[in-house]
């Protein structure tokens, strides 16, 4: 991968991270539980049918 975008990945991380703890430390402060991540989709299994017998 280039550097410069590896770079770019690794400072998103970063930046993840830290928002998750500031929301994290905000929900303390203020005395409310932290509400919990909810799934975006669910996976679910799908026949998978063998098209060239």
């Amino acid at each position: 991968m280039h550097p410069s975008i590896q770079l770019g990945n690794e400072v998103r991380a970063a930046l993840r991270i830290r928002s998750r703890i500031a929301t994290k430390d905000l929900y303390e402060m203020i005395g409310r539980a932290v509400p919990m991540a909810q799934a975006r989709f669910t996976v679910k299994a799908a026949w998978i049918y063998n098209l060239n017998p």
